[in-house]
């Protein structure tokens, strides 16, 4: 959700509140039209990626914003074994070192994927703007209803990497 619009607004209001939309959630008694937003909630997400802006609603691992995919796919042992996993990619970069502990120590490969994660963050810089979702089936960023029915029904499309 990119724009200020009225209906952005009041989605933003009436259903996320505070928390971003990667953390929102259907809830017993919310209107039909959330449940299906709902439902394609991670479609949407797959096809775009976040522009950090404060880092206060990106998570570190589920979400798309270093790569074109989330950390988690890339790195899914060191996901496995961290203990916090929905945490905002702002919780993570809050400290030196980074802000993540694991239930176990980190040997071998594990550790070497760990110094990768690490090294992805090196040039990251937190700014004091919103995070943005880009969207990654068109060039100007911007979702439209049009590319994303395309999306859901398998038509051809631009692909988000070929966007980066």
């Amino acid at each position: 959700m990119n724009g200020d619009g009225v209906c952005q607004q009041l989605l933003r209001n009436k259903y996320l509140r505070n928390k971003s939309l990667t953390r929102a959630q259907y809830m017993y008694g919310d209107s039909q039209f959330w449940a299906d937003l709902m439902k394609v909630k991670w479609v949407f997400l797959s096809l775009g990626k976040f522009d950090l802006g404060d880092g206060s609603q990106v998570r570190f691992w589920e979400d798309s914003w270093i790569r074109p995919r989330p950390l988690k796919p890339l790195f899914p042992a060191l996901y496995n074994i961290v203990r916090r996993k929905n945490t905002s990619v702002r919780s993570v970069l809050s400290m030196t070192p980074l802000n993540i502990a694991f239930r176990r120590s980190l040997m071998g490969v594990n550790l070497q994927a760990w110094h990768n994660v690490v090294a992805m963050m090196a040039d990251v810089q937190l700014t004091n703007q919103r995070d943005r979702f880009v969207w990654g089936l068109h060039q100007n960023g911007l979702f439209s209803v049009k590319s994303m029915n395309m999306a859901l029904l398998g038509a051809e499309a631009i692909p988000y990497n070929t966007l980066i």
